[in-house]
């Protein structure tokens, strides 16, 4: 495969095939708590349900309320 074929594919959002070297990687083996209440998992501060409707309209509803939450920049005085 050429370079460009690599390009393309990557830019295509193909998943590389190659092996990944860890050798080097570190993690956390200490239990951290973010919640007094206990879960499995996080959960978002708003549950945005998907829809069959909003799809087929080419409509993103989490990014629809990311962008309604957004104030505009605040003016600097000059």
């Amino acid at each position: 495969m050429s370079n460009h074929s690599y390009r393309k594919a990557a830019a295509s959002g193909c998943v590389s095939t190659q092996p990944v070297n860890l050798a080097h990687s570190r993690y956390s083996i200490k239990y951290f708590r973010n919640s007094q209440e206990e879960s499995d998992s996080l959960l978002p501060d708003v549950n945005i349900e998907p829809s069959i409707e909003a799809f087929a309209k080419g409509r993103d509803p989490v990014m629809d309320w990311v962008l309604q939450q957004a104030s505009p920049a605040p003016l600097i005085p000059p």
